[in-house]
């Protein structure tokens, strides 16, 4: 994978960020707290069982449907099933989505974030990639159309891929995963500034081969503690990335 470079700091991170065109929708970031966690939707995780593409659709498609039920008393109700599909996201259900954001401090920051004592034993990672850079070979086309960068969430191909689970729809998935950019309808989309990809099938897992530019940076355990007072000197912390968000919803800021 290129890169694979050690960050001790945020400069260090800051140094190793290239300029790119349209940095503010193609460059995507991601922070693990621990090394060795597969960039695959908690759909295809083992912890959501070990299930065949017809029971994981199956499962979906259930969930869904709850969730546009009882979850009805917290939103405004005019919702796509796009962005029903997200804030299911959001509220930690499993779907085919992957969050990344293009604030690489939020990225660095979750990387760092302390939740549990074990997560200040272990290396941290961060991913950064260029979500144009998916591979093209072959051609990533679907339901009749071509494919190329990044798509919307009125993508007619997001939409028929999220409407096989919304709506029951008989049209297969894409075989291509799909980075996808929300609409910024929801006040935690919003501030994380966050973009996801689509996965499917055939490409459940992101990897150098099915996007060449994924660059992967170790975040150093001795490190973490200080990229923590770092971040927070830079107004990143939990506060701003939970808390805040919290707030913007209960006061409709």
């Amino acid at each position: 994978m290129a890169g694979s470079r050690e960050i001790s700091g945020v400069s260090d991170l800051v140094r190793a960020v290239p300029e790119i065109d349209y940095a503010h929708v193609r460059r995507w970031f991601r922070g693990h707290k621990r090394t060795g966690w597969r960039l695959q939707p908690r759909v295809y995780r083992d912890n959501f069982g070990k299930k065949s593409d017809e029971d994981r659709l199956r499962d979906e498609r259930s969930m869904m449907s709850d969730f546009r039920t009882l979850s009805s008393s917290i939103r405004r109700g005019s919702e796509t099933d796009e962005e029903l599909y997200f804030l299911q996201q959001h509220y930690l259900m499993p779907t085919r989505l992957l969050d990344w954001t293009t604030n690489p401090l939020a990225a660095l920051f979750f990387a760092v974030e302390k939740e549990k004592k074990e997560d200040e034993e272990e290396d941290g990672e961060l991913f950064m990639m260029d979500a144009w850079k998916f591979q093209s070979d072959p051609p990533r086309n679907a339901y009749g159309r071509d494919f190329h960068g990044v798509a919307d969430a009125g993508h007619p191909i997001f939409k028929k891929a999220v409407h096989r689970i919304s709506q029951w729809s008989k049209d297969q998935f894409p075989n291509f995963i799909v980075p996808v950019r929300p609409h910024n309808f929801d006040v935690r989309i919003n501030l994380q500034r966050s973009f996801f990809t689509f996965h499917v099938p055939e490409q459940q897992e992101i990897t150098e081969a099915i996007n060449p530019s994924l660059t992967r940076f170790i975040i150093l355990r001795s490190a973490k503690t200080q990229i923590r007072r770092e971040l927070r000197m830079l107004g990143i912390d939990a506060f701003r990335i939970y808390v805040a968000v919290t707030l913007c919803e209960t006061y409709k800021v």
